[in-house]
């Protein structure tokens, strides 16, 4: 199985999937115009890593903003994974978070996803400060 990475749009997130390392990282902005379109692929992907994964899958989620419906998709990666990698395989995730919405974004997500969070504030250098 070949790693997946898709470089980041102005309305889709990166998405970079290393099948030798275990780590699975969304970035960016997720506002895709036909939302299925775009994850439907990637969950196809995540169902194919699950057969085979790395002893220990990481999620790095790292959004600048996603819509609904990518939030519901992104829960789809999650219970799939979940699904998918039993016994002695560890998973874990980790939500980054600069501003309160994504924060609750996440935390709707970890309420759901029977995954615990790592919830991991950072501070956005593209935020302007008024003075």
């Amino acid at each position: 199985m070949e790693s997946l990475k898709i470089k980041e749009s102005k309305n889709h997130p990166e998405i970079d999937f290393n099948v030798s390392n275990g780590s699975l990282s969304i970035t960016g902005k997720s506002i895709p115009e036909d939302t299925l379109r775009f994850y439907t692929p990637i969950k196809d992907w995540v169902k194919e890593y699950t057969s085979a994964p790395a002893d220990e899958t990481t999620v790095e989620l790292k959004f600048e903003y996603l819509n609904s419906s990518s939030n519901k998709c992104i829960l789809d990666i999650l219970e799939i994974l979940y699904n998918g990698i039993s016994g002695d395989k560890k998973l874990k995730v980790n939500w980054y978070y600069s501003e309160e919405d994504i924060l609750e974004d996440g935390e709707f997500l970890d309420t759901i996803a029977k995954i615990p969070f790592n919830f991991i504030e950072y501070e956005d250098e593209d935020e302007e400060f008024e003075l």
